[in-house]
């Protein structure tokens, strides 16, 4: 197993992972976002609702996979890329699926994430959010990697987080 450290060889390896659920799940027909690796506070990850990356004409949303999330086993933060996939999906096709600010996802977000091989599952704080890769997910993952990679991120202690600040 290939094991990385390095900050453009993990995004290397988000963007192939996002590439491959788009045409997986997606038809290919989603649109690319900006893929970023930073803290997400209370989150595994978020997109953007606007269009947060401009060069030009074009702009992009933004992806983000939390930076201390990465450590979590790959199925889960494949899980996490598709629910935020799912997202970018409706807002393609016009279906609000958050409400609260995007923090409670209703049942409009849990149909068509289920319908994509993710668990879905409640909490009255956050709705349909609390998202779990499916076995049928968890199948193709391997797929996606030769060899297979393990993203290395140690979880750093809450009281040694602000040391280099």
């Amino acid at each position: 197993m290939k094991e990385t450290v390095k900050t453009s060889r993990t995004a290397g390896y988000l963007e192939k992972i996002f590439r491959a659920l788009n045409a997986k799940y997606f038809g290919g027909q989603l649109e690319e976002p900006i893929i970023t690796i930073q803290s997400t506070p209370r989150a595994y990850g978020h997109v953007t609702v606007a269009k947060a990356w401009h060069k030009g004409t074009t702009t992009r949303h933004e992806l983000n996979i939390g930076a201390g999330t990465l450590d979590r086993p790959i199925e889960n933060v494949v899980a996490t890329m598709l629910h935020e996939c799912v997202h970018l999906w409706n807002m393609q096709n016009g279906v609000k699926d958050c409400s609260r600010g995007g923090a409670y996802h209703n049942k409009k977000f849990r149909d068509a994430a289920t319908a994509r091989d993710l668990d879905i599952s409640y909490d009255p704080r956050i709705g349909w959010s609390i998202t779990q890769p499916t076995d049928a997910l968890c199948v193709i993952i391997p797929g996606f990697f030769e060899p297979p990679v393990r993203i290395l991120r140690a979880t750093i202690p809450e009281n040694e987080s602000h040391a280099f600040r």
